[in-house]
């Protein structure tokens, strides 16, 4: 005697489908458009679900620059005159509970001065940024609840404690989308895969697969026979009166083993022409529009084929917006040397073709 039970349970979309001649499913499409069609909700030209802001957009294109282990706050924008007074003694209250033992407090070594109309502090290590201080918005009310390293970073760019929220530029793309459908929307720049967290700093937590960041190093790219990597730039040289010591100027150059393709991990297959890796693609939009048809759609596959669209049309842009020897060698000059530097420089590409 055979089972009429079916391997495979029928889900409540299909039994929409099945169940009175297809009028339930009519009914839920209904629903469906007047809920999206309430909330604003727009066709992108990826093919997602957009949604109208409250506000006309005015921001294009962000550049954020988070500085792992960078100076202090107390040396750069924000002077604590208390520290002046209690320079050398011990901290009131008692020791506090870090990772490591707690010396004394300890004033900055670096002078403050007031720039602008705002009067702006800031350290003798930015006399330049002075100049331009009344056109930055200056924060200084950022804090955490835990001193450590690792939470401070994942509080810094996801707003929590713990790994597993959306980082800032998740939700960034995720609220304004992207126009460059050619490139990813959200960037990471960085030498390597920093040990210190890594991924949870831009991942997209709870959010569609598509608005997770995509990490290209902007190391300097050696050899075995290649001569030492460049050194980050160090504190200008100065007199005896305290005036910076010009330096010689160094040509800027870019390391012959540099190639633009090997940026990105497995953008390129060498084993497939355009053409062909093209058929496969579109096969598996067919395979998924008829399994969408039949059983709805997947988030998690969406994104998916969204990230393969993607990387198909990065192996014919990327080289070229990732390619700074295209650079004149003045603005190679103004960036520097170093990862950081290109970093910088490759970040401002990618803003010009509207993917930042």
């Amino acid at each position: 005697m055979s089972s009429h039970k079916s391997n495979n349970p029928t889900t409540r979309r299909e039994a929409l489908r099945r169940v009175g001649n297809g009028f339930g499913m009519m009914a839920f499409a209904g629903l469906v458009n007047n809920s999206l069609s309430a909330a604003g909700a727009l066709a992108t030209p990826d093919g997602s679900v957009g949604y109208k802001l409250d506000h006309p957009q005015r921001v294009k294109r962000i550049i954020f620059l988070f500085m792992n282990g960078g100076l202090s706050t107390i040396d750069s924008f924000d002077p604590k005159p208390a520290l002046d007074k209690y320079d050398g003694q011990p901290m009131p209250g008692g020791e506090v509970k870090t990772e490591r033992k707690t010396g004394e407090l300890m004033r900055s070594p670096f002078t403050f001065k007031k720039y602008g109309k705002c009067g702006m502090d800031i350290s003798e290590l930015w006399p330049s940024l002075g100049e331009v201080a009344d056109d930055i918005a200056w924060v200084r009310s950022v804090h955490t609840e835990i001193p450590n390293h690792e939470p401070s970073c994942l509080m810094m760019n996801t707003g929590a404690n713990q790994a597993g929220r959306p980082s800032l530029g998740a939700w960034l793309t995720y609220g304004l989308g992207t126009d460059n459908q050619n490139l990813p929307g959200y960037v990471v720049l960085c030498p390597d895969l920093p040990s210190t967290v890594g991924p949870p700093l831009w991942s997209n937590g709870f959010l569609p697969a598509i608005n997770q960041g995509t990490f290209i190093s902007d190391k300097i790219q050696t050899n075995p026979n290649a001569p030492p990597e460049p050194k980050e730039p160090e504190m200008p040289a100065k007199d005896k009166d305290g005036k910076e010591m010009k330096k010689e100027e160094k040509k800027v150059v870019v390391e012959k083993s540099f190639d633009p393709k090997k940026l990105i991990s497995y953008v390129n297959n060498p084993k497939f022409e355009l053409t062909e890796q093209r058929r496969e693609i579109d096969l598996l939009n067919k395979m998924e529009g008829i399994k969408r048809t039949r059983e709805g759609s997947d988030a998690q596959v969406e994104a998916v084929l969204k990230s393969m669209e993607v990387a198909y049309r990065m192996q014919t842009e990327a080289p070229e917006v990732f390619d700074i020897r295209k650079e004149s060698e003045a603005t190679q000059k103004l960036y520097g040397q170093g990862s950081t530097a290109r970093g910088c420089l490759t970040a401002v590409r990618l803003a010009e073709k509207a993917s930042a």
